[in-house]
């Protein structure tokens, strides 16, 4: 699969107001926006997001790495080469 096929998923599954771009490790994705998933008691639309993300990339998922944990506002999916 491309990464822009997998950006593509990526922009489907998140807000809008996501700017999703390649990172700058081929492969992976960098996701940002202003204003984020806010927090929730049981973080309903985060563990949405996350579950299609495992789901997706199956095994070709590495991690989610928070470079901003608040309201998941920075993030970068890391995937196997």
């Amino acid at each position: 699969m491309s990464i822009s096929n997998d950006i593509q998923f990526i922009k489907a599954i998140l807000p809008d107001h996501y700017d999703v771009k390649e990172s700058k490790k081929p492969g992976s994705i960098h996701c940002k926006s202003e204003t984020g998933i806010p927090d929730t008691p049981k973080e309903t639309h985060w563990n949405t997001v996350f579950g299609a993300i495992k789901s997706h990339f199956g095994d070709r998922f590495q991690e989610v790495f928070h470079n901003t944990c608040a309201n998941h506002v920075d993030f970068t999916i890391y995937l196997k080469q």
